[in-house]
């Protein structure tokens, strides 16, 4: 049941919001990082767009009354910069959060919608809909709702001085393998799977100072002259910051130079970042493994990603010669 956002309904949009923050938080860590008292400070602003008859207020409940919200979505009027004409003004939606990420492709939908309804007569001619990197099923409704990606931000830590961060360092990891199994576990769910090749191979290391903060392993295949990233993975405090980029960057120019011809890589369907990732930095995909993650190869059941149920396994390559 969709209906206009009333100051009762403050509460639950509030806690949403903070519950929301957590996750971003953990997606990007330094971009994300929630300040101190943000709900405090957050509620006000929220009730001040309730209150504001220009601004699309819309909520989501599954009853009336308390407990029952499950999203919620604000919408402001804004205009085109000076230098752009897109024909008229901006819907423009930041505050759309859902309180399971499986709801988007139903829920999530019908709110954007009756936004698009609302906002239609007030002379809109687009709306922008901010959707953060890693929120895979919102994406996915936005794009089945007929929007498209205009833009993306990246960003990265910048120290104030020489001495605010230490450079990232990598090289090849001689210790006891079992001593990275905290940071394969980061990458590997089924505990079976990783017994049988945490030992394989060799494995680069990522630090600063005297942490570890990521890795990656490389293990050759049967096919001549090919070698696969089995598991790689960044400690959470760290993603989003380069530090993945670094190491497959790394290893794809030792493995060129020392004559490996073809680097192969297989990551969850599920999971959106994941398949992002490996093609931003030029693999192409090979094949789809069907049902790869299932209770016989040691996977819990279930595991849902955005969303998403973990079930297939995705192939790429990239031609290193």
């Amino acid at each position: 049941m969709i209906s206009d956002a009333a100051p009762s309904d403050l509460d639950e949009i509030v806690t949403l919001a903070e519950h929301r923050r957590t996750e971003h938080e953990r997606a990007q860590p330094q971009f994300w990082r929630p300040a101190d008292a943000a709900a405090e400070v957050h509620r006000p602003w929220l009730a001040e767009l309730i209150e504001d008859p220009d601004v699309v207020s819309l909520v989501v409940t599954d009853r009336p009354g308390p407990g029952g919200l499950k999203g919620y979505l604000f919408a402001t009027v804004v205009p085109a910069p000076p230098v752009y004409d897109p024909g008229g003004s901006t819907g423009f939606i930041d505050d759309f959060h859902l309180a399971d990420s499986e709801l988007w492709a139903t829920d999530g939908v019908a709110l954007l919608t009756q936004a698009r309804q609302r906002l239609a007569p007030r002379q809109v001619s687009q709306i922008v809909v901010v959707c953060g990197h890693h929120e895979g099923a919102k994406a996915a409704a936005l794009v089945g709702a007929g929007l498209s990606v205009a833009s993306e931000w990246y960003v990265g830590p910048l120290a104030r001085d020489q001495n605010d961060q230490a450079p990232v360092e990598i090289d090849w990891y001689l210790g006891p393998r079992a001593d990275l199994r905290h940071l394969f576990e980061l990458a590997e769910d089924s505990q079976v799977q990783l017994d049988g090749y945490l030992d394989l191979g060799r494995v680069l290391v990522a630090r600063t100072g005297a942490d570890l903060i990521g890795h990656l392993q490389l293990v050759p295949t049967s096919r001549p002259n090919e070698i696969e990233v089995k598991n790689m993975a960044v400690v959470p405090g760290r993603r989003g910051t380069g530090v993945g980029l670094a190491l497959v960057s790394d290893a794809i120019q030792r493995c060129a130079t020392q004559g490996w011809s073809r680097m192969v890589v297989a990551t969850a369907a599920a999971d959106v970042g994941n398949l992002r990732f490996y093609q931003r930095v030029g693999f192409r995909l090979l094949s789809v493994e069907r049902d790869a993650f299932d209770a016989a190869s040691g996977y819990p059941e279930p595991i849902v990603i955005d969303g998403i149920p973990l079930l297939d396994r995705v192939w790429f390559e990239l031609a290193l010669a």
